[in-house]
């Protein structure tokens, strides 16, 4: 199955709802913009028929060395945890 693209997507929607491919586009930008403008700020955000969108904030993660053998602390990158919505996956 091939990729759907972002220029193949918003001409879908524009031929789905009837509407020209440039609002769909300012539509998706904005989407795009405010939710992740609220998730970084810590906010989950929830997109209706699609799924959530949570800020993953840094933590400490403690491993063993293989050169040392002793335990060291690394810290994880900030990230973003999608969580689709069940009729994606077939629940």
């Amino acid at each position: 199955m091939a990729a759907l693209n972002g220029t193949d997507l918003i001409a879908l929607v524009a031929t789905a709802t009837e509407l020209p491919q440039d609002v769909v586009n300012r539509v998706l930008d904005a989407t795009s913009n405010i939710s992740g403008e609220r998730v970084r700020a810590g906010d989950k955000v929830t997109i209706p028929h699609i799924g959530s969108f949570e800020y993953r904030a840094p933590r400490a993660r403690r491993y063993r060395s293989q050169q040392t053998g002793e335990m060291e602390t690394s810290i994880t990158k900030p990230g973003c945890k999608f969580t689709p919505k069940r009729a994606w996956i077939g629940g």
